[in-house]
């Protein structure tokens, strides 16, 4: 797999997620997303970033389990590669 996790933290109002990318060419781009469905049919927050790191912090709530999903972005901004995980 292209992209492995490395680590989260989460707090009450944000989550970081951090990831490895073993694969990805220069010049390395990532989409990263949060969603409270396991099936990102409702996307809470998205950001794309050149960073192996991504800081979401809006509209969180407590006692809430959240996913993230990371994807691959070639020169094109076509997505390729991707991994989710829940991250509470």
């Amino acid at each position: 797999m292209a992209l492995t996790l490395h680590q989260f933290d989460a707090t009450e109002t944000s989550i970081t997620i951090y990831w490895d990318d073993l694969i990805n060419p220069d010049p390395k781009s990532y989409f990263a997303e949060i969603s409270p469905q396991n099936d990102f049919l409702s996307i809470l927050d998205s950001q794309t970033t050149q960073n192996k790191t991504a800081i979401f912090s809006q509209n969180l709530s407590v006692n809430t389990t959240y996913y993230s999903r990371v994807s691959t972005l070639n020169k094109y901004n076509i997505k390729g590669a991707s991994f989710t995980l829940p991250a509470h």
